[in-house]
C-alpha cells in the first residue's frame, strides 16, 4: 500500500474532525475525505516529504472553500440552523478525545471560515503559528491575529462547565422527566432564567422559526408539545454519550436533544429536527441494536 494512502488511513479520524469543525456537517466533512482519497489515488508524484501536513492543508483549504459557499447558502435557509449532529460510537470517543459539542459548534459558527481554520487547527492539531500559516499559505501574524479573534468570539459563550457524560446524562433524565410530567416547578429550577431554544426542522419539519428565549416561555412551549402529541403516542428517548439525547417517537428518531450545561443550570437547549441532519444518528442507532 502506498504510503501517502496509508498515513491518510491513519490519520483519517483527526482529519475528519477537522472538516467537521470547520463545516458544521459530518456528510460534507465526509464528501472532503472523499475527495481527498481521490486525490492521493491520483497522485503520481515523488513522496511527499510531511504527509501528516499535506494531508491537513487539503483538508483544511477543501473546507474553507466549501464553508465560504455554505455562508452564501445559509441565507435561503428557513428558520434556525443548527450543525449536523456528529454520529460517534463510544469505542471511537474513547479513543479520539475533542470537543465536538453541540455549543461548541454554535459558537464556531461566529467566525468566518479562516478564524474557524485557525482555531481548529490550533485546538484540535496542536500546531504551530508557523505550521498553521504555511497550510494557509498566510503569515505568523496573521494567523495569531485570526486566534486573538477566534478567542474573544468565544470567550462570549464558551462553556465554563464540561459536564462528564455520566452527570450530563443524569440532567438530561431529570429534564425528560419533568417534561413528561409536566412539573414546571423543578423545570423553573432546572433552565437557566434566560435559557434559550433553538429549534432547526429545515423548514422539512414544524419547528420554532425563531429561538425561544426565557424559562418560562420555554416550558410553556414544551408542554405545548406534550398536548399536541396526545395521549396515545409512544415516546421514549435514548442517551448517547456524551450529549446527545435521540427522542423517539413510536421507535423512530424525532429529534435530537442536546442540554447545554454549565453546572448549575441548563442555559441552551438545541433540538435538531430536520431529517437530513439525523441520518448519521439513524445509523449509529441501528449499528448498536445489531
Amino acid at each position: 500500500m502506498d504510503t501517502l494512502l496509508q498515513d491518510y488511513l491513519r490519520e483519517r479520524p483527526m482529519l475528519l474532525r477537522v472538516a467537521y469543525k470547520i463545516l458544521g456537517s459530518q456528510s460534507e466533512a465526509e464528501d472532503v475525505l472523499q475527495d481527498l482519497y481521490l486525490k492521493i489515488s491520483a497522485h503520481e508524484g515523488g513522496p511527499v516529504e510531511n504527509s501528516r501536513a499535506w494531508l491537513i492543508r487539503v483538508v483544511v483549504n477543501s473546507s474553507i472553500d466549501q464553508k465560504r459557499s455554505f455562508y452564501r447558502r445559509k441565507v435561503d435557509y428557513i428558520g434556525t440552523w443548527l450543525p449536523e449532529p456528529f454520529a460517534e460510537t463510544e469505542k471511537s470517543l474513547r479513543e479520539v478525545q475533542d470537543d465536538i459539542s453541540m455549543a461548541l459548534m454554535v459558537l464556531l459558527e461566529r467566525l468566518n471560515p479562516v478564524e474557524r481554520a485557525v482555531f481548529v487547527l490550533r485546538e484540535t492539531c496542536d500546531l504551530k503559528y508557523s505550521e498553521i500559516a504555511d497550510i494557509l499559505g498566510t503569515t505568523e501574524a496573521a494567523c495569531r491575529k485570526s486566534w486573538q479573534r477566534a478567542e474573544a468570539h468565544l470567550d462570549q459563550g464558551r462553556k465554563r462547565f464540561h459536564a462528564d457524560p455520566k452527570t450530563h446524562e443524569s440532567i438530561t433524565k431529570a429534564f425528560l422527566q419533568f417534561w413528561s410530567q409536566g412539573n414546571t416547578e423543578e423545570l423553573i429550577k432546572l433552565l437557566q432564567a434566560d435559557a434559550i431554544l433553538h429549534s432547526d426542522g429545515g423548514g422539512k419539519v414544524a419547528a420554532t422559526v425563531e429561538p425561544i428565549e426565557g424559562a418560562r416561555r420555554i416550558i410553556k412551549f414544551l408542554f405545548s408539545l406534550l398536548r399536541a402529541a396526545g395521549p396515545n403516542i409512544n415516546v421514549s428517548a435514548k442517551f448517547l454519550p456524551p450529549d446527545q439525547t435521540c427522542l423517539l417517537v413510536d421507535g423512530q428518531l424525532e429529534t435530537l436533544i442536546y442540554l447545554d450545561y454549565d453546572g448549575e443550570h441548563i442555559r441552551n437547549l438545541y433540538f435538531v429536527r430536520n431529517p437530513d441532519k439525523l441520518e448519521k444518528v439513524k445509523a449509529r442507532l441501528a449499528a448498536e441494536q445489531e
